[in-house]
């Protein structure tokens, strides 16, 4: 089964963080037999007037075919489908000897309508993988959200990454089955250590961007308002960057913890900084799945996470807890958090068994098959 991965979101050398969410996805998909071939239009806002690099990378079995767009006029080109439309055609020189059996669109917006024009030209079926937590919003304000629309109707099945997610779409009404899919855990890179543990500390960490929807200030006002009430001292690594840096640097200051402001890692440096941690704590607004506190659950730290539905999907008892977005109550579950007995090498097994390239891939890989015959 030759299966044509479409999306606008991809890590590349220019941004090597950026939808690597969709990477795993494809390889999954290859790890389970399928024969995945990856075309990224990744569009990058720079000072230049237009530049483009063409690359073609093999990486774990997939052939990846990455077209990045450096630009000023980012912006106007990701709202222009008819813009898109004409790199595809100029950058990929799309044949008939390109033809795959089924195309994945990732993210509706762009590359699921992609996938849609792709489908009428080739006669293939396509699904639609849907990552974007923006969805509901482009859907009833955008001009394109009735394009978008029709690449939902078109497709044989929608794949949201939550049943959050999939609860967005529902109201649409676009007539095709919606079927959850969640985000791989690269369960390999992010696996079960030991914890170690170290008398009067208490080690916590984050990793997110400093901008919103994230809450990083509340983070630190309940570790702070923790350590005062206990009397037990705090350690707490952030990994992540963006426009709130500069003050939170400066709320940290004023804090009695030990805050650390690190630079964002690569998964093995990610990792072993979960790894060393006996909590991770994410507070945010919104999240479309949270892939980071499933990433810490991958190697046994338990979690602490704002009480949002993509979160109560799988931060169950046992495993950690969550709450409101206010200060004080996140500071009253910190002290169960702190209390409570895990079993660190048994949350770490679960989220493998469950979350793992291999079980992800497989559930994918059925989904194709299964949509193949229709």
């Amino acid at each position: 089964m030759k299966v044509l991965f479409l999306t606008h979101w991809y890590p590349t050398d220019e941004k090597p963080n950026w939808g690597v969410f969709v990477r795993e996805h494809a390889i999954a998909l290859q790890t389970a037999g399928a024969e995945v071939e990856v075309w990224a239009l990744c569009l990058v806002k720079t000072k230049d007037f237009w530049k483009t690099n063409l690359r073609t990378i093999t990486s774990n079995g997939i052939t990846e075919k990455q077209v990045i767009v450096s630009t000023r006029f980012q912006q106007f080109v990701y709202n222009s489908p008819a813009w898109q439309r004409v790199l595809l055609e100029n950058y990929f020189k799309i044949s008939k000897a390109d033809k795959p059996d089924l195309i994945i669109g990732n993210v509706g917006y762009p590359a699921g309508m992609w996938a849609q024009e792709l489908s009428i030209r080739w006669g293939v079926p396509y699904l639609v993988i849907e990552h974007w937590s923006g969805v509901q919003r482009f859907m009833t304000r955008s001009i394109w959200g009735a394009k978008l629309h029709k690449a939902y109707k078109g497709a044989k099945a929608v794949l949201p990454v939550s049943e959050f997610l999939g609860s967005q779409l529902q109201p649409y009404k676009i007539g095709r089955p919606i079927i959850t899919l969640p985000n791989v855990v690269d369960t390999v890179s992010f696996s079960f250590k030991q914890k170690q543990p170290t008398a009067g500390t208490i080690r916590f960490c984050s990793a997110q961007e400093l901008s919103p929807p994230k809450l990083p200030f509340l983070m630190l006002e309940a570790l702070d308002a923790l350590q005062k009430k206990i009397g037990v001292a705090i350690i707490y690594n952030f990994v992540g960057g963006g426009p709130w840096e500069e003050d939170l640097k400066a709320k940290a200051a004023q804090s009695t913890i030990q805050f650390q402001l690190l630079p964002r890692q690569n998964k093995a440096g990610l990792a072993a900084i979960i790894q060393d941690s006996d909590f991770l704590i994410h507070a945010s607004s919104y999240e479309t799945f949270g892939l980071i506190a499933l990433e810490a659950l991958a190697t046994g730290t338990p979690v602490i996470t704002s009480n949002l539905p993509s979160m109560l999907e799988f931060v169950t008892e046992g495993r950690g807890f969550t709450s409101e977005n206010k200060t004080d109550y996140f500071v009253a579950v910190l002290e169960k958090l702190i209390a409570y007995p895990f079993f660190n090498e048994s949350i770490s097994a679960e989220i493998t068994k469950a979350y793992s390239r291999e079980a992800i891939g497989l559930q994918l890989f059925e989904i194709c098959q299964k949509y193949l015959k229709k």
